[in-house]
């Protein structure tokens, strides 16, 4: 095949995409993330400081704790489907505190109804000897200790020692305020997880679905793709409406003090939409952007071939 052979079918297949990219930038199909957070405070906040000295969070304790960009801890995705971001540091959760409730809340920038999706990375290492939990909730205002509303996150059931009860394993959760009501998959200490949550408020009862994937994992791109959902439950009661996320833990009534760091959180991100468009706003950041970009390498491809062939 000669090069005028070969060029030609390359021009057409250039023209198709560079139209496909103009149509998938149509205003009625582009993803808006309504919140999200990187925390990235290293110019501000040194490891250790509480979260409330960062722009948007309000912090009922000092038990929410900044930590630097970097170090062994950090979470590295390495699989397809989402869009990494990892920019700043990330938060860690410790709930040191006897038999109670400690969190932060974050104003998301409006009021949510309907559906909504949320991505967010949870590296759970509860140890603490009569069970701990790690929640992320979603509020309709700053709530004080505790969430308030049903959420999602990890259980530790507790180390059952020394007569106390517990299988020594963390699961997948769906939370009514800080009670844990449903269980799922056994997760990993020192490991991180991408949870995806799809919310919907405003039903006769509300819901929440929650898929959970490995860091190297292939997350797929569209709802039929991701397949029936690790943990689902459609008899929660939300308010009308949400307008904070709360992240924080509880440790059980027993606890005598000792033991370790409850959780790790990274990588918040909120969208409002349903359906693919949701999913994809909380997988892919600013999806027009890398959008526009394919297409104009497109456009300048069949531009190159064009001038080639003259």
């Amino acid at each position: 095949m000669n090069s005028e052979n070969l060029i030609s079918p390359l021009g057409k297949w250039f023209s198709f995409a560079g139209l496909a990219v103009s149509l998938s930038l149509s205003p009625s199909l582009e993803a808006q993330l309504v919140y999200s957070e990187y925390f990235e405070y290293d110019d501000v906040l040194s490891s250790g400081d509480s979260i409330a000295d960062a722009p948007n969070w309000v912090q009922n304790t000092n038990n929410m704790r900044y930590q630097e960009s970097g170090g062994d801890n950090q979470v590295s995705f390495t699989g397809s489907g989402y869009v990494p971001t990892h920019a700043g540091g990330f938060l860690e959760s410790v709930t040191g505190f006897t038999g109670g409730a400690r969190g932060s809340s974050s104003p998301v920038g409006s009021s949510l109804d309907g559906e909504i999706w949320v991505s967010t990375f949870l590296r759970p290492d509860m140890t603490r000897n009569y069970g701990a939990t790690a929640v992320f909730g979603l509020n309709d205002g700053n709530v004080g200790f505790g969430n308030d509303n049903p959420g999602f996150g990890a259980f530790y059931d507790g180390d059952g020692e020394d007569g106390r009860p517990g299988t020594d394993t963390i699961t997948l959760q769906i939370f009514d305020g800080m009670d844990p009501v449903q269980s799922g998959p056994v997760l990993e200490r020192e490991t991180w997880y991408l949870l995806l949550a799809r919310v919907r408020i405003g039903g006769a009862t509300d819901e929440i679905d929650l898929w959970s994937f490995s860091t190297d994992a292939d997350v797929p791109t569209s709802v039929a793709g991701l397949g029936p959902a690790d943990l689902s439950n459609d008899s929660l009661d939300f308010s009308s409406f949400v307008d904070h996320i709360y992240i924080g833990g509880e440790n059980f009534d027993g606890d005598d003090g000792s033991g370790g760091k409850t959780a790790w959180w990274d990588d918040i991100r909120v969208a409002n939409l349903s359906g693919d468009d949701g999913l994809n706003a909380v997988l892919i950041p600013e999806p027009s952007t890398y959008a526009a970009l394919f297409g104009l390498f497109a456009l300048g491809m069949v531009f190159w071939i064009r001038r080639k062939r003259s």
